[in-house]
């Protein structure tokens, strides 16, 4: 982790960004939960709505350290993914 408390993103600090918005950022985020055994259904909002430390917490993750440099590691590597540019739906030029 970079800094004290680590960096999980440049938009905010570390402690204030949810798994929701980490995932909806970079979904490559789910490996990283699923490689600690954080796991979510789609009627536990809990995980999402937390943030990663208490997330760890919540689901006894034993290496909480090496989780939090891990997901550091793959959002300051990756960054949000690339987005496609949409086609125009018009036809205009054909």
């Amino acid at each position: 982790m970079a800094a004290k408390g680590g960096s999980l993103s440049r938009a905010a600090p570390p402690g204030r960004r949810t798994l929701g918005s980490l995932i909806g950022e970079n979904p490559r985020v789910l490996k990283v939960l699923d490689r600690y055994g954080i796991v979510f259904c789609p009627g536990c909002y809990l995980t999402l709505f937390s943030t990663p430390a208490k997330a760890a917490a919540y689901h006894a993750v034993e290496d909480k350290k090496a989780f939090l440099e891990d997901l550091d590691h793959l959002l300051s590597r990756h960054g949000p993914p690339r987005r496609a540019k949409r086609r125009s739906r018009s036809g205009g030029g054909r």
